[in-house]
């Protein structure tokens, strides 16, 4: 038992390790507990006192010899394991065994368990989520979801981004934008400026092709399709089976 009573300073602690070695791998403390069986941890407590959140825990949970389920654990006094890093290097918050690289637990019926918070009260800040693809020696962002401010009384506007160059490009704003949803109420496909002037909808933008078409693929595989023509104006068709029916923005039926 070694006990330390010193009126440790900044410079001047009641313990000091130095070690003058140069390595991959430095061992400045090596703290085991060898009789230690399942479900024991050998904790280090860092605090004010030794009572319930008034110190904090940094420990080792045992589980077998090798085992991913060997946890290093982060807690404070009384409250155990707020955070624990398994023997395969997932991060698990609210469980002790995490099944992804990051596993977020909360036992609650009513709250989000992530929150993503930035300084956005202003037009064109933004905060979000990227995702893409890392190998190779490379790291590419292609896809985010991407919530951006629009003045200064923090009303955002939602994205969801898609870059489909084949390309190490990432993704890039709203000029990458396929679905956006605005404070507004409109919704944009293909556009991230849904122009309705009273109310809200849902605008589609596309070049060339149907811009939104159903299909049926039961008997007769009929197929409906919206599109605009550029010689003829609006056009909505009915294709499939039977005869086709149009309708024409030029005031006519048929």
């Amino acid at each position: 038992e070694l006990q330390i009573t010193s009126t440790g300073v900044a410079g001047q602690p009641a313990l000091a390790i130095d070690n003058s070695t140069a390595a991959t791998f430095i061992h400045s403390a090596e703290i085991f507990a060898g009789s230690m069986t399942a479900n024991q941890t050998n904790s280090i407590f860092i605090g004010r006192v030794g009572s319930t959140k008034n110190s904090a825990q940094i420990g080792f949970k045992y589980s077998s010899a090798g085992a991913n389920a060997n946890l290093l654990t982060l807690g404070h006094w009384g409250v155990n394991e707020s955070l624990v890093i398994d023997g395969a290097g997932n991060v698990g918050i609210g469980t002790d065994s995490p099944s992804t690289l990051l596993d977020v637990v909360n036992t609650s019926a009513a709250s989000y368990q992530l929150s993503i918070r930035g300084d956005i009260d202003n037009d064109g800040g933004y905060v979000g989520i990227q995702f893409g693809y890392d190998g190779d020696g490379t790291a590419y962002k292609k896809a985010a979801i991407h919530v951006e401010g629009t003045g200064g009384n923090v009303t955002p506007d939602m994205h969801f981004l898609l870059n489909s160059t084949a390309s190490t490009v990432n993704t890039q704003g709203l000029t990458d934008a396929k679905l956006s949803i605005l404070n507004s109420g409109n919704v944009g496909i293909g556009t991230s400026s849904p122009a309705f002037t009273v109310g809200s909808g849902l605008e589609i933008e596309k070049d060339g092709a149907a811009t939104l078409r159903l299909t049926d693929t039961g008997s007769g595989s009929k197929v409906f399709e919206v599109y605009i023509d550029d010689s003829t104006g609006a056009v909505l068709n009915s294709q499939g089976s039977g005869l086709p029916m149009i309708f024409k923005t030029t005031g006519t039926t048929s």
